[in-house]
């Protein structure tokens, strides 16, 4: 089941199994740099939790770790609608931040799209707008989920 509560992980010192069992939340290993020395110990972990886990950009990696949630970045252009001939159980999720993106990211195969920065931010400079998303949401035949600039006075 593919859960609409993503944590994005980008080090696996931030791992809190309790908590994301808790929310109920699927996790990205958002493994950029190659920095989880330890990847491998810590997708099991996260099967022997029963959490739902995404590599990151590496087809090679669902294999590898035995997943079947494949996340890939916006910058990331490769046709990937070929690995749902391998498996059909595979999910997709692809980011984006825009409608051309968002198309981009179909046309890839994804399944779902991770559409940032909707709220403004402290930290990025460039934003949607809920108007917008909602737009974009009702445009497109695929769940997208918002991220980016989400806190406690927009979150409703």
């Amino acid at each position: 089941m593919i859960s609409s509560r993503l944590i994005i992980i980008d080090n696996v010192n931030e791992i809190n199994i309790n908590h994301i069992k808790r929310c109920k939340a699927s996790v990205i290993l958002r493994n950029q740099d190659n920095k989880f020395k330890s990847l491998e110990s810590t997708a099991n972990k996260l099967k022997k939790n029963r959490i739902n886990f995404y590599v990151y950009n590496k087809i090679k990696d669902i294999f590898k770790y035995k997943t079947n949630y494949l996340y890939i970045s916006a910058h990331n252009k490769k046709p990937l609608k070929h690995i749902k001939l391998i498996n059909k159980n595979i999910i997709i999720l692809g980011a984006a931040h825009n409608y051309e993106e968002i198309f981009k990211k179909i046309n890839q195969g994804c399944d779902i799209i991770l559409l940032s920065r909707i709220f403004k931010s402290q930290t990025k400079s460039g934003f949607l707008g809920l108007h917008r998303f909602n737009l974009l949401r009702k445009i497109y035949p695929i769940p997208i989920i918002a991220l980016g600039g989400i806190n406690t006075q927009n979150i409703k």
